[in-house]
């Protein structure tokens, strides 16, 4: 075995054993340089993360355009309002002079608040119509409402689209006609009054522009089909599209709706492109200033429910759900992080292993926004954080198992001295035999997921669109850190950590246990691990080498999840595949007394195999697969798996499902 490990692979030809040399030189540049690699890579992944944040800052998308197809219609509509707008007196090409209406001219954003009932009663009625007003007026008659409001020509704000401009309409001097500004502070006809004379077609008009000497009907308005559909619940009129004698209409609507345009450019700005930001800023301010006022309106009881919204507001809102999203990573972070404490048994693993698994979403994201055209981040992109979580978690324990697992596999040195030559070229074929066997299992899974969700670029919303392609990206990042920065880390522990975490009698080695172990165990250590003397002349030290290892069978010595496998997992799989009975603790093969049982010795049928009533798991493993594996057909074992499994994770799917209906 040692002969093997000191080949240094020049012999070996072709990719494979350049790719062979080129670990090789990894690895004693990483054993000889462990803390300088830990430190530099660090620096390297917080420096790229710090690139990303600050050339890219996080924007994410709360207009719901990422979550729209872009084969749709309503996607098409999209682009071709974004390209209007930047083509057009926001972003006018090189040498074309734009010109720009007066000032609260050109309409720019909106609050739309909406009445609803839940249980599809009318809300045009007195109640629902007063509730209504009394929210539109708080805002209307704001003291800084007309310096941000959409005006007319002749510098007077416009009424709020909705149907309180005809309830509340204004009547005109001299004629039987009513001005539909809303401006009124009763209502002058009754409601379905106003409702019926909106959608009849055989009525007279009756909402024009006040008389200015040109007649009271010159300048009457009928409002379009689309303002009336917007404004009330399906259902709402004639049945069909024309008018048929004797019809009756339907005058309810569980659903009314009111727009608040806001212009530009303000006062004080000379263009909507007149420091934008400065502008938007005042009109998200006078909105936000009325958050408190619309949400303590939302459920008001004997009152319809009241819904808003707005580009501020959805941004506020979806701040809200990232900052409670947050805190669930940050409480996933923490739970991975206590279960890597736990399974790695060092916190300095766990530590540095969730610290390069973070540093890997910035990197990823940086990628993205280099090579693409994304823009903006959308909703689903951190999501990417949970699914990190688990998959570097995992390369973290594949690495680190490798390492615990080459002590034993690699020869050990001729001197119990942690330091000089011979003790770093068995660090350095350590590693070389942990790296080869850790990072072949990881490269593969690690490809087949990214490819996996690299899939998602096929779909046609933007948003999974982004969070495949981070997704995919953070997978590689974190493997490209696993086998560059982590073994440095580990390195790092086995050298300087690992032997200090407490007082030791014995500095070679944990002080855990005080049993002896020998060389020739493959299973888990938790004991001290006594080596030859460098004389080699076979003193006490080689003695005790040559000791059965007792905590070999003491179950104690054992993680609790190897315990779990050691103690009830594989003995019961024993069991149902070959009928035999196992008993969970020693058994003489390994120094412990066999008890003396009148039992007679059962025999697996059909194989002829003895099988004891007390032995140990590693006497089942072996019996298992010498015996029974060859004979036995692997596809009961695989169909008793999925019986179990499959019913489990159906329950799991039905009980989140419930969970998300609920919340």
């Amino acid at each position: 075995m040692g002969g093997n490990d000191n080949n240094d692979g020049s012999s070996e030809g072709g990719c494979h054993g350049c790719i062979k040399r080129l670990v090789r030189r990894y690895c004693n540049a990483v054993v000889n340089n462990s803390v300088k690699g830990m430190v530099i890579g660090i620096l390297v992944a917080l420096f790229i993360a710090a690139i990303a944040l600050v050339a890219y800052p996080i924007e994410v998308d709360t207009g719901g355009s990422s979550l729209t197809p872009r084969n749709s219609r309503v996607g098409r509509l999209q682009d071709a309002l974004f390209v209007g707008e930047e083509e057009t007196v926001f972003n006018p090409g090189p040498g074309v002079t734009a010109t720009f209406p007066a000032q609260q001219l050109l309409s720019s954003d909106e609050l739309i608040l909406m009445l609803w009932d839940s249980s599809e009663n009318n809300v045009l009625t007195d109640n629902g119509i007063d509730f209504l007003r009394k929210i539109e007026q708080e805002i209307v008659q704001h003291q800084d409402y007309d310096s941000v409001c959409y005006q007319s020509t002749n510098g007077t704000c416009l009424p709020p689209d909705s149907l309180l401009q005809y309830l509340y309409a204004e009547p005109n001097p001299g004629c039987a006609t009513f001005n539909p500004n809303g401006l009124n502070t009763v209502r002058p006809r009754a409601i379905d009054d106003v409702l019926l004379s909106l959608i009849d077609p055989d009525a007279a008009p009756i909402y024009c522009q006040p008389n200015n000497g040109s007649g009271c009907f010159a300048s009457c308005l009928e409002p379009t089909e689309n303002f009336i559909n917007a404004a009330v619940s399906p259902g709402f009129g004639y049945e069909g599209d024309d008018k048929d004698p004797g019809d009756v209409p339907n005058l309810d609507s569980y659903t009314t709706k009111l727009i608040i345009r806001f212009g530009l450019p303000l006062p004080g700005f000379t263009s909507p492109r007149d420091r934008a930001d400065e502008q938007e800023k005042k009109i998200d301010d006078f909105i936000e200033s009325f958050s408190s006022v619309l949400s303590d309106n939302r459920d008001v009881s004997g009152k319809p429910a009241l819904r808003y919204s707005a580009a501020v507001l959805n941004d506020e809102h979806i701040s809200s759900i990232i900052f409670g999203d947050s805190v669930l990573i940050t409480a996933s972070i923490v739970v991975v992080f206590l279960y890597m404490w736990f399974h790695l048994q060092s916190a300095f693993l766990a530590g540095f292993g969730m610290l390069h698994i973070i540093l890997s979403f910035p990197m990823a994201y940086l990628i993205v926004q280099i090579t693409t055209d994304m823009g903006g981040t959308g909703l689903l992109t951190f999501m990417t954080l949970f699914i990190i979580l688990g998959i570097g978690a995992d390369d973290v324990f594949i690495f680190v198992d490798a390492w615990k697992q080459s002590e034993f596999a690699v020869e050990r040195p001729s001197t119990d001295e942690r330091s000089g030559p011979e003790y770093n070229d068995w660090l350095q074929r350590r590693l070389d035999w942990a790296y080869r066997r850790s990072a072949k299992a990881m490269i593969i899974t690690s490809a087949t997921t990214s490819a996996a969700f690299i899939l998602n670029l096929t779909s046609s919303i933007p948003a999974i669109q982004l969070f495949g392609l981070v997704t995919a990206i953070m997978v590689i990042a974190n493997y490209v850190l696993v086998v560059t920065y982590y073994p440095c880390v580990t390195l790092v522990w086995e050298r300087y950590i690992k032997f200090r975490s407490c007082c030791c009698k014995n500095a070679v080695s944990p002080c855990r246990s005080g049993k002896k172990e020998s060389e020739d165990y493959v299973g888990p250590s938790r004991g001290k691990v006594t080596l030859p003397n460098a004389s080699g002349d076979g003193g006490e030290d080689a003695a005790s080498a040559k000791q059965p290892r007792q905590s070999r069978t003491d179950i104690q010595n054992y993680r609790p999840l190897e315990r779990f496998f050691h103690n009830w997992y594989s003995i019961n799989v024993y069991e149902k595949v070959s009928g035999g009975t196992l008993e969970r603790g020693g058994c003489h093969h390994h120094g412990k007394e066999k008890k003396k049982s009148r039992k007679k010795k059962k025999t697996v049928k059909g194989q002829g195999v003895p099988v004891q009533n007390k032995f140990c798991a590693p006497c089942a493993a072996r019996l298992f697969k010498q015996y029974l594996l060859p004979r036995t057909s692997l596809r009961c074992l695989f169909f008793l798996h999925l019986l179990l499994v499959l019913p489990l994770f159906f329950f799991l799917f039905l009980l989140f499902h419930l969970v998300v209906v609920v919340v």
